[in-house]
Formats: C-alpha cells, structure tokens, sequence
C-alpha cells in the first residue's frame, strides 16, 4: 500500500467515525468504493481525495482542517479536497458542481462519486428522496458530459 494513502486511511477513520450513508451504511464503505477506481485509474493523488471527499463536511470541521489535510498530503490534495467539499451556503448544482469540476482530481472524484451514489439509489427506502437524488445526480453528471 502507498504510504500517503495509508495516512489518508488514518485521517479517513478518525473523520468518518460514526457517520452512515444515505444507505445505513458506514461511510467509510462509500468512501472506500470511490477512492479504489480512482487508485486503479489515476493513481495515489486522486485516490486520497476519493478517500477524503466527505471527510471534511460536517458541521465540526473548520479550516484548520483542510490546512492540516494541506500539511500532510500537500498543496494538490488539499486543493482537490476543498474543491470536492460542499459548503453548506452552496447551491449545488449552480454554485458547488462548477467549482468542483474546476479543478481535474475533484472533477475525477466527483464523477466517481456520483455514480457510485447512483448506483445505490435503489437502496434508500423513501421513494420521494429516490426520485429527488435521482435527479440531482443526474444533472450533475450532465455537466461533467457523462451518462447514468
């Protein structure tokens, strides 16, 4: 395993701990489905910030933490995991979705992310937030030029 990634394993686990998907599920196992094609396809950069993409989210982080993930993975990294992370104020497909694809390794993940939270849309119980996410990941993915 690559050392930096093993370090991103580290940061992800103390992150994620105790947090569920739309699913139920750990977030870590969606984390992980979206870090490994980034891995196979592009490398250790991409997969870290596939890692890391909803690491830093949650109402608790602040911006010392991205400047502690600038700090251990270096100035890409932590770029691509701002990029990739949400703010609350932004809308997402006019505001959040374009920044993002802005910069190539989260535009990468992003895309990545997407799919992977497609394909699981059959899993959440609420057929109006099935229809709803639907949607929203389906224009998103418009606008990177891909097909769900």
């Amino acid at each position: 395993m690559v050392a930096g990634f093993q370090k991103a394993l580290e940061v992800a686990a103390v992150e994620y701990e105790g947090l569920f998907d739309k699913n139920g599920l750990p977030i870590m196992f969606h984390a992980m489905a979206v870090a490994r094609p980034m891995m196979e396809e592009y490398g250790e950069a991409h997969a870290i910030v596939g890692l890391l993409h909803d690491a830093y989210e949650n109402p608790w982080n602040t911006e010392e933490d991205f400047i502690g993930c600038g700090e251990i993975f270096g100035p890409e990294i932590e770029a691509a995991v701002r990029a990739v992370t949400k703010t609350e104020s932004e809308n997402y497909l006019e505001e959040y979705i374009p920044r993002c694809f802005a910069n190539p390794i989260a535009k990468a993940v992003k895309v990545c992310d997407l799919q992977n939270n497609y394909g699981g849309l059959h899993n959440i119980p609420n057929p109006e937030d099935r229809v709803r996410l639907t949607a929203k990941y389906a224009a998103a993915l418009a606008m990177a030029g891909e097909q769900n």
